[in-house]
């Protein structure tokens, strides 16, 4: 299951710890569509316009948990109002549409649980410069990567992609609604993903 309720600064410290760092906009961006494909207008994750709410589980909060029906969890229909587990929607048969896939095959990027991102909107997110972090945190358990949001790098983080309990239209991969987010506030509704530079 996607792991909700949690701040930026969790999700930032176990980046760093992990040698990994936050994502872009523009890089979840990429990895939804993919790269050098044009833009569709409100397209999702999976590259269109096609969405429906899951529908009817079988073994809901194991790890073999699948869904009938739908291809992202989001407010409406069956939905459960909670997040599923990481991937339950693809199966041996599916479709990039009908698991709700990106470009490069990464499951959940629209609905379930939103994605923690560098605030492009930002002036201080603009100063990003995609550092991994080095395993090594502060005496108080925080990240201290250069240039990654902090206590005093405050709203240079946003949240992309929506999640259980959102409308449609926040799902969108173009969707920039949720602004700059406080760094130490907990979220019920974020989850945590990081991404590593191709070396």
């Amino acid at each position: 299951r996607a792991t909700v309720s949690l701040s930026a600064a969790s999700v930032l410290a176990w980046l760093d710890w992990a040698a990994m760092r936050p994502m872009t906009e523009l890089e979840y961006e990429k990895a939804c569509r993919g790269g050098n494909n044009t833009p569709a207008p409100l397209e999702f994750a999976w590259g269109n316009t096609t969405i429906a709410p899951v529908n009817t589980a079988t073994n809901q909060g194991a790890a073999n948990e699948t869904w009938a029906t739908g291809n992202a969890n989001y407010a409406g229909g069956g939905a459960p109002n909670l997040a599923i587990r990481c991937g339950a929607l693809a199966t041996a048969s599916s479709t990039r549409t009908s698991s709700g896939a990106t470009f490069y095959g990464i499951m959940e990027m629209s609905g379930n649980a939103t994605e923690f991102a560098i605030y492009a909107g930002s002036a201080t997110g603009r100063t990003f410069t995609g550092l991994h972090g080095d395993g090594v945190l502060t005496a108080t358990a925080e990240s201290n990567t250069a240039n990654w949001p902090s206590t005093t790098n405050n709203l240079s983080i946003t949240g992309r992609g929506g999640y259980f309990a959102d409308l449609i239209a926040t799902l969108q991969i173009c969707n920039r609604s949720a602004g700059g987010l406080d760094y130490a506030s907990n979220f019920g509704t974020h989850g945590g993903r990081g991404v590593r530079t191709g070396e």
